[in-house]
């Protein structure tokens, strides 16, 4: 029995490699398998093939995490019109199960005949600008629906180096994707010390990590971070910071790569000054965003008291995420992904309520109030959102205390709450 990746080379075939499309191996997850043809040197007769099982991941990870601000996105072309690793399906590192890949003109209804045949058939390189509708969540899709958004956009096509005869790269760029030349996130007063930076994995912290000021009043407890104040003696909640994969310059080495002690203090370090041995593994637009944000503790601690909050958070749309009381989190955590931030973008001028369970801790007795965080320097979308979990008890107290007539305890009154998003 001969696999596909052999029967598709005839008696008269190039030397170029060719590939399968993705399928899940039980133990790789998405793979595909590459092949090249063994031919006679004299007779030019195929007499066999070599071929290996690759990682999807592995090959095209920056495809697949490809993010330039709020709509722009990158797929892969097959030479036979199949749309791999796009933004409407499931991330390779999530699929489990063998999938049905559409074609380009499904994919892609915008996109005319012959544009679509430049990029399939023909391989070619150029661009053409149209109106994409982008179905965009609404959060939680399965039960809060989408809605469709009709955007200008460019998309810009081209053969995946070293790999011309089986694939193309299409990057769908959006006009109202700009470039960010300053980011002024809070606006952070000028300091002279040097910055708390607490990066979230807190099962490596020890003493070493930290600097001699923080040694004795950093305490994890509970997976949480909390620092004894010297002067009042109270406590004070610390952030941690969370990187989405989308902020590391090689997200699926970031993915598959255990973090340790010593990658924690480089990267504290980093976040702090932009200088260590891990500058080349952060994209720059990410430590600028942590920079930008390292007033997030004092900002968030001076109004604690005026909302009953259990943790309040800022993410960015480079991956940067902030959380108070500091959490440890899962390392595929992506906060931009989430439905709290999803819904933001969304309702860009309010405030967004989410059902519990889908906090950053996943606390079912928590709901997530959210609003986006737009900069001065940035006119035409919001480049992060902050948001805080409250307990749904919060909001019973809350209406009650509005509308007295919700108190009466006789069964005459009966209040609801509901959210119009």
């Amino acid at each position: 029995m001969m696999g596909s990746y052999y029967l598709n080379y005839p008696q008269s075939v190039s030397r170029s490699v060719s590939f399968t499309l993705p399928f899940v191996d039980p133990q790789h997850g998405l793979v595909m398998t590459m092949a090249k043809p063994l031919v006679d040197m004299i007779s030019g007769k195929l007499f066999g093939v070599t071929a290996a099982d690759v990682k999807f991941n592995s090959l095209f990870d920056e495809v697949t995490h490809y993010r330039k601000g709020l709509y722009s996105y990158a797929f892969l072309v097959t030479r036979g019109g199949k749309v791999l690793s796009h933004r409407n399906f499931a991330r390779p590192s999530l699929v489990q199960r063998n999938i049905d890949f559409v074609t380009l003109d499904i994919a892609e209804p915008s996109l005319p005949p012959s544009i679509i045949k430049e990029i399939t058939t023909s391989g070619s390189t150029g661009s053409y600008r149209s109106q994409v509708s982008l179905a965009m969540s609404r959060g939680i899709s399965q039960l809060d629906g989408s809605y469709k958004l009709k955007l200008n956009a460019t998309f810009h096509y081209q053969p995946v180096p070293h790999f011309e005869d089986s694939f193309s790269l299409v990057v769908v760029l959006f006009d109202a994707d700009k470039e960010i030349i300053s980011r002024q996130l809070l606006n952070p007063s000028p300091t002279t010390s040097i910055p708390t930076v607490n990066y979230h994995r807190l099962d490596l912290k020890n003493p070493s990590n930290r600097t001699s000021a923080s040694k004795s009043s950093l305490c994890v407890t509970k997976n949480s971070a909390i620092r004894q104040t010297a002067v009042s003696g109270r406590k004070q909640f610390l952030s941690t910071v969370k990187l989405a994969p989308i902020a590391f310059k090689n997200p699926n080495k970031y993915l598959t790569q255990s973090e340790t002690s010593q990658d924690v203090k480089d990267l504290e370090i980093l976040l702090k000054s932009q200088s260590s041995s891990k500058s080349g593994v952060l994209k720059s637009v990410a430590v600028e965003d942590a920079l930008c944000t390292q007033d997030f503790d004092s900002v968030m601690n001076a109004g604690r008291n005026t909302l009953q909050s259990e943790y309040r958070y800022l993410a960015t749309k480079s991956g940067v995420f902030r959380i108070s009381p500091g959490t440890m989190l899962s390392v595929n955590y992506d906060p931009t992904q989430q439905p709290w931030y999803q819904q933001t973008t969304v309702y860009q001028n309010r405030c967004v309520f989410t059902r519990a369970g889908y906090s950053p801790t996943g606390d079912q007795s928590l709901a997530s109030l959210a609003t986006a965080l737009h900069s001065s320097a940035n006119q035409d979308g919001m480049v992060g959102a902050v948001g805080a979990d409250v307990p749904y008890t919060y909001f019973g107290s809350l209406v009650r205390t509005t509308i007295p007539e919700c108190s009466d305890l006789s069964g005459r009154v009966f209040c609801l709450t509901t959210v119009d998003t």
